[in-house]
């Protein structure tokens, strides 16, 4: 491990560090462990950088909001209340 470039030896170390403190909080069994240490160690290089964007279909609202169910405004139901 001498001759492996510097980045991957922090990445080596990091995901062991993760992967430690993982497996002190929460408890995993033996067959999870190697999933465990490969999604850490494939995690390590998106760190920093902004989420990728989900689209979302969007819905009209005519077509969002449910004409059989009664719509009350709480400000004239409150003042009506007194």
């Amino acid at each position: 491990m001498a001759d492996e470039p510097l980045a991957a030896s922090l990445d080596r170390e990091l995901t062991a560090s993760i992967v430690v403190a993982y497996v002190r909080r929460n408890e995993i069994g033996a067959d999870q462990l190697a999933t465990l240490i490969s999604t850490g160690h494939r995690a390590l290089p998106s760190l920093g950088k902004p989420p990728p964007e989900i689209e979302v279909e969007q819905t009209p609202l005519s077509r969002s909001v449910d004409r059989s169910t009664p719509i009350m405004s709480f400000a004239s139901n409150a003042a009506g209340a007194a």
